[in-house]
């Protein structure tokens, strides 16, 4: 998406790394994203809070249990 490429080159590697991974597969929770990134899930929240605050690159939809992150194409 054009958002996503614009902002990459101020991205952590870590960072570049979620969103690729939730390009892939929306759906996945936190837990899970922890687990295939070897990492714990608070860190996993803090970063994906960063990129929906601080970047704007993700997007909740949808509720609290069965709700996912969208990556943005703006």
């Amino acid at each position: 998406s054009e958002c996503y490429q614009e902002c990459k080159k101020e991205l952590t590697d870590l960072q570049k790394l979620m969103l690729d991974m939730l390009s892939e597969d929306s759906k996945m929770i936190i837990s899970e994203l922890a687990g295939k990134m070897g990492m714990s899930a608070r860190k996993v929240f803090r970063e994906l809070k960063s990129l929906r605050e601080e970047f704007q690159i993700l997007k909740h939809e949808g509720g609290r249990k069965n709700g996912y992150c969208v990556v943005c194409n703006n």
